[in-house]
């Protein structure tokens, strides 16, 4: 497929999502989100879906995605659950202590 092709696939609020993203990431983006300049919405188990309605299957599968899928209830519940109490990654917490035991 060219870049012409891949590029008509990403619709016209994901070019323009994808485009202004730029002006703030840092070289290193994995090459497949580049290349397809797509901006997604919403994932459910292994089905995503961009922010022009369009439906993929992932075949990716990036980090955490592989073993439970987009959107699971218990993930979502425990990011909810620590977001509402700290969300700064970079200080010892209690629950990254446990994390790390695991």
């Amino acid at each position: 497929m060219t870049t012409a092709q891949m590029e008509s696939l990403a619709g016209p609020k994901s070019l323009a999502l994808f485009n202004e993203e730029q002006n703030y990431l840092t070289p290193g983006l994995q090459q497949i989100a580049v290349f397809s300049q797509l901006a997604f919405d919403k994932g459910r188990g292994a089905t995503l879906w961009d922010v022009d309605g369009k439906e993929y299957v992932d075949f990716v599968a990036g980090v955490c995605v592989a073993s439970i899928g987009h959107g699971h209830p218990k993930y979502a519940a425990a990011i909810a659950e620590q977001a509402a109490k700290l969300t700064v990654g970079s200080f010892t917490t209690k629950n990254r202590v446990e994390f790390c035991r695991r």
